[in-house]
């Protein structure tokens, strides 16, 4: 049956989004895309491509999310969106892009039906159009994050304008709102081992809303919900990833 998903998951891990899509241009000659990381690739060469026929990603459609099971050279004409590595850390040891006040957090599916009973037919009969709509919540603690860099900085800026104005030396900062298309990683374990396998939605979403809540004595909590898109600003498609990490970190 192969390996199962056997790692428990607190929920916060691992969560987290890009605002900004890296793409990737090969010139067959250097690394191009790190081991570990996630990417989709957008074009392929013609010939000798690193991500074409007879190599390990030969049957990854454009735009869909895979991992990197070891560094890529990308042949001149080969394309890619670099997703970043998920499990990357920052110079102060947490994860980069992580959604840091996440502790929970789901993922729902949903098609709808077109009724195509005919007279004939002992039962109602329905059938799909095909067409999927996903959307999903991302729930936590509201902490106070002045880091603009960060993912919950960004997406708290999705709503409203932020001013920063840290000490009496600086001038200060103004970051109007905006509502990019985000991509977030949804990933389904809590640790995972060199060489696991692993489970991670990433999804092109738009945030569409932003709730924040205290009760006296109590932590403030901060509520999200997001909803799919067909695809990100730079072509990366919704994708469920079974995939192996990289086998040593």
């Amino acid at each position: 049956m192969g390996e199962s998903f056997k790692d428990k998951t607190l929920g916060r891990d691992v969560i987290y989004c890009l605002l900004n899509e890296t793409v990737i241009e090969g010139d067959g000659s250097t690394t191009k895309v790190l081991a570990g990381h996630l990417f989709a690739k957008i074009k392929v060469a013609d010939t000798s491509s690193a991500i074409g026929t007879g190599t390990l990603y030969a049957n990854i459609k454009l735009g869909k999310a895979t991992m990197a099971q070891a560094d890529i050279t990308l042949a001149s004409g080969d394309k890619v969106v670099d997703l970043g590595d998920p499990f990357e850390l920052n110079s102060t040891g947490e994860m980069k892009y992580l959604v840091g006040f996440a502790r929970s957090k789901s993922i729902n599916y949903s098609k709808s039906t077109v009724d195509m009973t005919v007279d004939k037919d002992e039962f109602t009969d329905q059938r799909s159009d095909g067409l999927v709509a996903i959307s999903g919540d991302i729930n936590g603690y509201k902490l106070n994050c002045n880091e603009s860099t960060s993912a919950t900085f960004k997406l708290e800026n999705m709503f409203i304008d932020i001013v920063v104005q840290n000490g009496t030396t600086t001038e200060g900062s103004t970051y109007e709102k905006s509502t990019p298309i985000v991509v977030l990683a949804l990933i389904w374990q809590k640790t995972i081992n060199a060489g696991g396998l692993v489970e991670i939605d990433v999804v092109p979403a738009q945030i569409t809303s932003m709730g924040d809540s205290a009760d006296y004595g109590s932590a403030t909590t901060r509520n999200m919900s997001w909803t799919g898109c067909a695809k990100s600003e730079k072509g990366v498609i919704p994708t469920k990833c079974h995939v192996t990490t990289k086998a040593s970190t």
